[in-house]
């Protein structure tokens, strides 16, 4: 928060460009890749909270509320159109009769990290010049007083403290149904199917149609469904994955249950979720931003594993039957998912409420008389 947006994203650019350049050289200097690919799962771990965090505390700084409700699901969708290109390029070329091509490229991690950070060079020599609205810090304020403000906003304001729930709750439920795709895809590779081509295909779907989702009627959806209500969709739809993964115990099951649900939460709750940053001042936008999503994503995460974790381990020390295992986790995805519905109707009940805090951003009017009408 105490940095202007746009030198945030230079300072976290130039950093992942840096990374990936000295991964690409530990690579050609055949370093271990026992140690090598677990730095690398790392890395994007981060790199996939830092960057759309900088990403979008930039954007919803440069958009008013209904520039984002319009332009929101067209940013979102590049990143799923580059995790399609990434997944294409092993699978397409395998599918088109040019599997030495993946091969090749498999072989040589080296040339992937020296592109990856060709990327980033691209986009910090690329990044536009924008002109902000920054705000002037007085005085430097300690970690622990700026995550007490950030908490302080979400805890006062009833919507930004049921999503902060509704978050962890969600990925809780996401994280077990993940486990259970790729069990569900390693028992069927010991019977012989490729996992890696099963992979890649399933995860060219389920961005394609996300994106094809995106770039259609995502955006007039947005404005006609207020979000207390579109909220509920996730919870409910996971709900119907978890009733798909009981019945289906095998790789249909596993593939279809995370399927459902993360055309979902890409397709329709990520450009939903991204916009209500807007409602939180600036000058707290970024602390919020990483306390409600980070945090509590973080959170859910680790229960969910936590509880896969749990039920994998000790389980077995009684000699329980591995289907009666998987039962177990997924029960307690279905508790997850019941506390995320409990949630997004506490989310509708509150939401009117919660705008009129004064904790919540004020709708800024431009000179353009046409954007103060679409802001109403």
């Amino acid at each position: 928060d105490s940095l202007p947006r746009v030198k945030m994203m230079k300072i976290l650019m130039a950093g992942l460009l840096v990374t990936y350049a000295l991964l690409a050289g530990l690579f050609l200097l055949n370093v271990s890749t026992s140690i090598l690919y677990p730095l690398m799962y790392l890395i994007y771990a981060q790199q996939a909270i830092l960057f759309p965090m900088a990403f979008w505390n930039l954007a919803n700084n440069i958009y008013s509320l209904a520039e984002a409700r319009k332009l929101f699901p067209l940013l979102s969708s590049g990143e799923l159109l580059g995790r399609l290109i990434g997944y294409s390029i092993f699978t397409l070329t395998g599918l088109l009769g040019h599997s030495q091509i993946s091969q090749n490229i498999i072989q040589n991690p080296s040339l992937i990290m020296g592109i990856s950070a060709l990327l980033f060079l691209f986009g910090l020599i690329t990044l536009p010049r924008v002109e902000e609205q920054t705000q002037k810090i007085k005085k430097k304020t300690s970690f622990v007083a700026n995550l007490k403000s950030g908490f302080e906003t979400i805890r006062e304001v009833p919507f930004f403290r049921n999503m902060s729930a509704l978050v962890a709750f969600t990925w809780v439920a996401l994280t077990i149904l993940l486990f259970n795709f790729y069990a569900s895809l390693d028992e069927a590779s010991a019977q012989g199917l490729q996992f890696q081509t099963t992979y890649s295909i399933y995860n060219i779907a389920v961005l394609f149609l996300p994106l094809l989702f995106q770039w259609t009627f995502v955006d007039e959806l947005l404005e006609r469904i207020s979000p207390k209500i579109g909220y509920l969709f996730l919870p409910f739809t996971l709900l119907v994955s978890l009733a798909l993964a009981f019945l289906l115990p095998n790789i249909f099951g596993g593939i279809s249950a995370l399927f459902i649900a993360m055309i979902i939460y890409r397709g329709w709750y990520m450009p939903l979720y991204q916009s209500l940053y807007k409602l939180v001042p600036q000058e707290r936008r970024g602390r919020v931003r990483s306390l409600l999503g980070n945090t509590s994503y973080t959170v859910g995460s680790l229960i969910g594993a936590l509880l896969v974790g749990a039920t994998m381990l000790l389980l077995p020390l009684w000699d329980v039957n591995p289907a009666l295992t998987r039962t177990v986790y997924l029960v307690a995805a279905l508790g997850a998912t019941a506390a995320a519905i409990y949630v997004a109707f506490r989310i509708r009940a509150t939401y009117d409420d919660s705008m009129f805090s004064w904790r919540v951003a004020r709708r800024t009017r431009t000179v353009n008389g046409l954007d103060r009408l679409d802001d109403l």
